[in-house]
C-alpha cells in the first residue's frame, strides 16, 4: 500500500515528503474550527451516541470546489477537513481506468482555496488568507500574486494567460464593502476594479474562451448569471442561477440553481443569448466541465460535509471521486 501510494504521489507531482506526511496523519479525525466559510455543528445521529461520546462531534469534511488541469488528468480541490480550506490534488482517471474514491494529496502549504489553472498548465493560482498567490501544480515555488486591502478571492485565469479575474471589495478603502470584480496582470501591475453597470454583489467569475467574463451576481432580481464586458464592465443577465462555468471550447454555459446543475448552448460572442436550458444533474452544485467536454465534476452537499462526483455526459454514469472522512474513534 505504501509503495502504491508513493507512486500515486509521484504521478500527481506532490513531494515525497508531503506524501509521507499525509500518510503519517492516518485516519485521525480533524477537529472542526472556523474557516473561510463558518462551519456548523452536525447534530449527533442519536441521543444515545451523544451520551456515549459527549466530547465528540463529527468532523467537518467539506469540498467547496474543483478545478481541472488543462490536460484533464487532475483536479485541484478546495477541501476543508476541519482545520481550514486547503488544496488537494486528485486524479480524474481515464476512459479505461475509472478513478477510485480517495482523499487526494495536499498541494498548498497551509490554507488555500479556489484554484484556477494557467492555460499552459504550469501554474495554479489560488486564494490564501484573503490574498492571491500561485504555485506549481506539485505545490512548490509558491509566491504571492496580489496583496491588497480586503479579501481577494475566487481567481479565474484568462484564456490567453495574461490576466486574472477575481472578487474584491467594491470600495478599496472599505474591505467590508460588497464584492465586485477585479482584474490584474499576472506579470504584475496595478489591479483594477470593473465598474459594473448593474447594482449587485459578485459571487463568482469565469471566462469564456473569447475573453468575455461570465459572473455570478446577486441583484435585486435575485442570483443570476451575467455576461460582463472585461473592458467596460457592461453586464447583461443571461440566466437565473449561480456559480457559472464555460466549457473550454465555449460551446456550453454551465450553472447551478436550487441544488441542480443546468447547461445552455452559448457562443458568448456579441449580444447573443444562450440557447434553451437543459437540466443535467440533481442534486449538484459548483459545476466544473472537463477540457474534453465529456465529463463534469460537481459537488453534492453543503457544510459540514459534501462529496465530489464525476458525471460522464454521454453515458450518464456517475462516479464518486472523494472518499468519506474516517469515522471518529
Amino acid at each position: 500500500m505504501r509503495v502504491a501510494r508513493l507512486l500515486t504521489c509521484i504521478y500527481l507531482g506532490a513531494s515525497l515528503a508531503g506524501c509521507a506526511g499525509e500518510e503519517a496523519e492516518g485516519p485521525q479525525p480533524e477537529v472542526a474550527t472556523p474557516a473561510q466559510e463558518t462551519p456548523t455543528r452536525e447534530t449527533p445521529p442519536s441521543d444515545t451516541a451523544a451520551r456515549e461520546r459527549p466530547d465528540r462531534q463529527l468532523p467537518t469534511d467539506f469540498i467547496a470546489d474543483a478545478a481541472w488541469s488543462p490536460d484533464g488528468a487532475r483536479l485541484a480541490v478546495t477541501w476543508d477537513r476541519g482545520s481550514g480550506a486547503r488544496l488537494y490534488g486528485m486524479l480524474a482517471g481515464t476512459d479505461s481506468t475509472p478513478p477510485e474514491p480517495g482523499r487526494g494529496l495536499p498541494l498548498s502549504d497551509g490554507r488555500g482555496a479556489w484554484a484556477t489553472w494557467a492555460p499552459n498548465g504550469l501554474w495554479v493560482a489560488y486564494e490564501t488568507g484573503g490574498d492571491l498567490a500561485r504555485m506549481r501544480p506539485d505545490g512548490t515555488f509558491a509566491e504571492p500574486l496580489l496583496e491588497a486591502p480586503g479579501p481577494q478571492t475566487r481567481p479565474a485565469w484568462s484564456p490567453d494567460g495574461s490576466r486574472l479575474a477575481f472578487l474584491a471589495p467594491t470600495d478599496p478603502s472599505d474591505p467590508s464593502s460588497l464584492p465586485g470584480i477585479g482584474l490584474v496582470a499576472v506579470r504584475g501591475g496595478t489591479p483594477e476594479l470593473l465598474a459594473l453597470d448593474v447594482e449587485g454583489r459578485a459571487t463568482s467569475v469565469a471566462w469564456h474562451p473569447d475573453g468575455t467574463l461570465v459572473a455570478g451576481l446577486v441583484t435585486p432580481e435575485g442570483p443570476g448569471v451575467h455576461r460582463v464586458d472585461a473592458e467596460s464592465g457592461a453586464a447583461r443577465r443571461i440566466a437565473s442561477g449561480e456559480d457559472p462555468a464555460v466549457s473550454p471550447d465555449g460551446a456550453w454555459l454551465w450553472y447551478a440553481r436550487n441544488d441542480s446543475v443546468f447547461r445552455s448552448g452559448w457562443t458568448g460572442a456579441g449580444e447573443g443569448a444562450p440557447g434553451e436550458e437543459e437540466p443535467v444533474v440533481s442534486p449538484g452544485r459548483r459545476p466544473a466541465p472537463a477540457p474534453d467536454g465529456l465529463r463534469l465534476a460537481y459537488v453534492v452537499g453543503n457544510r459540514p460535509t459534501s462529496t465530489l462526483y464525476l458525471l460522464h455526459l454521454e453515458t450518464g454514469e456517475r462516479l464518486r471521486l472523494s472518499e468519506d472522512a474516517p469515522a471518529p474513534r
